[in-house]
């Protein structure tokens, strides 16, 4: 008869699912934040920060990919 032993616990890759979780959610939050901060700003802000009212969704993408 064959078993199956296996060589690696079960803990790390719960804790690793954790900290993975955390860490979805914390991008999430940033990058809710991040949306309300540039929707909030001016035209005329926005363009000095060379971006347009369109290109908020994909920046905002770009500075929390950048800050990981």
């Amino acid at each position: 008869m064959a078993s199956f032993v296996s060589t690696q616990p079960l803990a790390p890759s719960f804790f690793q699912f954790v900290k993975d979780g955390f860490a979805s959610l914390s991008a999430a939050l940033i990058r809710g934040r991040m949306l309300s901060a540039l929707h909030a700003m001016s035209d005329r802000e926005l363009a000095q920060v060379g971006i347009t009212r369109a290109d908020i969704p994909s920046y905002s993408d770009k500075l929390v990919a950048d800050a990981k």
